[in-house]
């Protein structure tokens, strides 16, 4: 009788724990969803600053009910913050174009050392380190950067 009644806690126990961590998973994947609803996407980069400023300025009337005056003045605030945001990010893509050019530079230089053998062990180990990094990251959004297969370097 005491072995049953110690099985049954048992086993009340472990479906209580299993509805609490359901429970939880669902709050983080609400929490999930409010933040991509909220996130801008990623066709606002393709936009010029002033349709984004539209897009913003409509979205506060919606919301805030503005009048035409504040209108304005709300759309003139996110003009000048959408011309500040594309310049910082066209400064940032140039500077990733130069240190990827830097990183392509030493690369060249460090398979020059090697000897052929060597450079197929070392583009080996790379590969599946980022293959690793690849696989670990699948369901990840918040990622942007995918590892890419490293080529032979052109020498001509």
């Amino acid at each position: 009788m005491k072995k049953f009644l110690s099985l049954a806690i048992l086993l009340s126990g472990i479906s209580f724990a299993s509805f609490a961590q359901e429970e939880v998973k669902e709050n983080k994947m609400e929490k999930k969803s409010y933040v991509r609803k909220n996130y801008v996407h990623k066709e606002m980069v393709k936009l010029t600053p002033e349709q984004i400023a539209e897009k913003r300025t409509e979205q506060f009337g919606k919301d805030l009910n503005l009048t035409a005056k504040q209108r304005e003045e709300v759309y003139k605030l996110h003009l000048d913050q959408a011309k500040e945001m594309k310049a910082k990010s066209e400064i940032r893509n140039k500077e990733r174009a130069e240190a990827r050019k830097e990183r392509m530079a030493h690369n060249e230089k460090f398979m020059s050392v090697l000897t052929p053998e060597q450079q197929t062990i070392w583009k080996e180990k790379f590969n599946a380190r980022a293959e690793k990094f690849k696989g670990d990251r699948e369901g990840k959004k918040g990622h942007r950067r995918d590892h890419k297969k490293v080529e032979q370097p052109n020498k001509g």
